[in-house]
């Protein structure tokens, strides 16, 4: 049991210095835009973000805000960990990865009363990266989610995806 315990740390610990090898190591930050919609097919929603790349931290962060006239207000923050970012083509900076993350946000619903839900859902980030220059990072991802309700109460478990552009740039 140890040596399988001491295997995985080591794969871990090789796959987290591949997964952030084509980045630089400051700040990375910028803006993402997407949309969002679930697999039952009762509609999407538009969304915009600030995503953030702190040096040191494995976690390429969200912090994203919506304004919907049908839906009302929305903001969530999330986190990924890439378990794999490999090159497609190398010689020009293009690259695919496949993440494991989670999130949590607040939303109003104007259909019930204005009244304020809080979700928490777990997320499989899948995207392709473009590195034109080492300061840029432009990417394209499609997020297969799953969540629930916390506030008001404990409910639903709900499935949905996430796509998003964006852009960092690292400071």
């Amino acid at each position: 049991m140890k040596k399988i315990l001491i295997v995985l740390v080591l794969a871990v610990v090789l796959v987290t210095g591949t997964a952030f090898a084509a980045y630089p190591e400051g700040w990375g930050l910028g803006p993402q835009f997407g949309s969002t919609g679930d697999f039952q097919g009762s509609g999407t929603n538009s969304s915009a973000a600030l995503a953030l790349k702190a040096p040191q931290l494995p976690i390429w962060w969200a912090i994203s805000f919506n304004l919907d006239t049908h839906i009302g207000f929305g903001l969530g923050v999330s986190g990924d960990y890439y378990l794999f970012h490999q090159p497609i083509v190398s010689d020009i900076g293009l690259y695919w990865y496949l993440g494991l993350g989670g999130g949590i946000g607040i939303q109003t619903y104007k259909h019930w009363d204005d009244e304020l839900w809080s979700h928490i859902w777990f997320r499989v980030p899948v995207g392709i990266s473009w590195n034109p220059i080492p300061l840029i990072d432009v990417y394209l991802q499609l997020v297969p989610q799953v969540g629930g309700l916390i506030l008001p109460e404990p409910d639903f478990i709900h499935s949905g995806w996430v796509g998003n552009i964006g852009i960092r740039f690292w400071l």
